[in-house]
């Protein structure tokens, strides 16, 4: 295993800020994803959940939302999780069938069916809408950065999303509504 010191995204979790000072930049939905030609399943989460027949791919190491990270503890519980190493693997796993459904948001997997031979249609589906949004952003290790380190950090973030940048960056590659949604409001 190695070291890290800091990495452009992260979710904060009660585990990783004893380790981690996050400076959040960005606030992602998080939904539940399937192909479009899959039949609808009945019931949402605890339909999914309650059909020992379906899997589903996650990327190992990743944090979604409370709902979320519970239902893929649960799966993995039951042998029902194929573990993916990164966003395109899983996106992989979702389109050739190997699962029936991810979690993740629409930027990073929009990306990645676009660039799928296949080209899945996708469908994402709100299956825990209470607390899906969740802030992401700059991952600072406590060990390698001093507290005025993280300080001027956490400034500078705030100073990108103050200005107007962060916007611009957002809009380059998501649509406009979007993007919009996607920035943390003081």
């Amino acid at each position: 295993a190695g070291r890290l010191d800091m990495t452009p995204s992260g979710i904060a979790t009660p585990e990783r800020e004893r380790l981690f000072a996050f400076a959040p930049y960005i606030l992602l939905k998080h939904h539940a994803w399937m192909l479009q030609s899959r039949p609808p399943v009945q019931g949402g989460l605890a339909g999914f959940m309650a059909d020992p027949k379906l899997r589903w791919g996650a990327v190992r190491g990743y944090r979604h939302t409370p709902a979320y990270d519970a239902a893929l503890a649960q799966a993995r519980g039951q042998g029902r999780v194929t573990e993916a190493t990164d966003d395109a693997q899983l996106l992989r796993l979702l389109a050739e069938g190997t699962v029936d459904a991810v979690v993740g948001h629409a930027v990073v997997l929009r990306r990645y069916a676009e660039q799928h031979p296949r080209k899945p249609q996708l469908q994402a589906l709100d299956w825990a809408p209470q607390a899906s949004v969740v802030p992401e952003g700059l991952v600072l290790s406590k060990a390698r950065f001093s507290e005025a380190e993280i300080a001027w950090w956490r400034a500078l973030v705030q100073e990108l999303l103050r200005d107007g940048t962060m916007a611009r960056i957002m809009r380059r590659h998501v649509p406009e509504d979007e993007a919009a949604e996607m920035l943390p409001r003081d």
